[in-house]
C-alpha cells in the first residue's frame, strides 16, 4: 500500500509494507513469497516519479547484521545480530535501489529493535 503526498517543495511517496517471515527451509517454493513480495516492492519503486523522496517503511521481518565494512552505504553503525535470509534479500535490495536502512543509524534499547527496519531513499534538494 502506498501513498503519495505533495509538500510545499516536491512530493513525498509512503510505502507501507509487512514481508513475508524468513523462511524454515531453502527450497524454490519456500522462498517464492519472499522473491514475490520484492518484485512488487520493485514495481511500486519503478512506478514512483523519480524525483519523489520515497519512504519504505513496515515490518521487513529481517535480521540485517552489523557488516557495515561491507554495507556502508546502507546499513549503519547499529545493526542487530546475524543476518539472515530475509536480511540478506533487504540488503541486496536497498543496495540496487540506493536505499538505506534508517533505523540502523541510531542507537536503539535492545528491546526496542525486533526486525522492523525503515528504508528510505535519500534525496538531494537542488
Amino acid at each position: 500500500m502506498y501513498i503519495r503526498l505533495k509538500s510545499h517543495l516536491s512530493y513525498t511517496t509512503v510505502v507501507s509494507v509487512y514481508a513475508p517471515t524468513n523462511p524454515v527451509s531453502s527450497t524454490s517454493e519456500a522462498q517464492k513469497p519472499a522473491e514475490d513480495f520484492y518484485n512488487q516492492l520493485q514495481s511500486v519503486l519503478a512506478s514512483t516519479p523519480p524525483t519523489d523522496m520515497v519512504i519504505v517503511l513496515g515490518d521487513f521481518n529481517t535480521r540485517v547484521g552489523t557488516d557495515t565494512d561491507t554495507r556502508h552505504t546502507v546499513l549503519g553503525p547499529h545493526g542487530v545480530g546475524n543476518v539472515n535470509g530475509n536480511g540478506q534479500r533487504l540488503l541486496d535490495f536497498c543496495a540496487t535501489n540506493s536505499l538505506l536502512i534508517s533505523n540502523t543509524w541510531f542507537w536503539h534499547k535492545s528491546y526496542s529493535v525486533l526486525g522492523t527496519e525503515m528504508v528510505i531513499i535519500p534525496t538531494l534538494v537542488t
